[in-house]
């Protein structure tokens, strides 16, 4: 069921209850947790910088931050998770590989070196992303958001 949550409520909420929300981010790591304040935990820039196509793919699935108003489905949080933790493996495996030099990457493919040809239907090639900041914009920062609403779910269903 989609729900949209007022930025101003959200951050009151979390603000008044910022040490033990935190607390329950769990892919918020702990040195974030001690300097995190209001510039650092910005839903709205979780959730607009994104890229164009993860966006418009959050957008389907029900997750979105228009006019200070936060946008939501809960009943799609689990698929947005994985795909937010694949992004996130995906880069973590590619750089893993290249350190290796497991593999060389060339304007057209992937191609391992005895030749056999990487899956171009990764999250990382299907949302067209190339840089490290992609990793935060369409991983880390999408999980912390759903982590905080899932956190405000729970605080607001008592």
């Amino acid at each position: 069921m989609q729900k949209q949550l007022s930025m101003a409520v959200f951050n009151e909420w979390l603000w008044s209850q910022k040490q033990e929300v935190f607390e329950e981010i769990t892919s918020m790591d702990a040195k974030t947790r001690e300097k995190a304040d209001e510039e650092d935990f910005d839903m709205g820039h979780f959730l607009t910088s994104a890229s164009d196509l993860f966006s418009a793919w959050l957008k389907e699935h029900g997750l979105w931050f228009e006019d200070d108003t936060i946008y939501y489905d809960p009943d799609h949080f689990g698929v947005i998770a994985l795909e937010a933790a694949c992004v996130m493996a995906d880069y973590d495996f590619d750089a893993e590989i290249l350190a290796k030099g497991d593999y060389s990457t060339s304007a057209e493919d992937y191609e391992y070196k005895d030749g056999r040809q990487a899956s171009k239907k990764t999250p990382w090639n299907r949302w067209n992303l190339g840089g490290d900041d992609d990793v935060d914009y369409n991983g880390g920062y999408i999980t912390m958001a759903l982590d905080a609403l899932i956190v405000y779910e729970r605080e607001h269903a008592k």
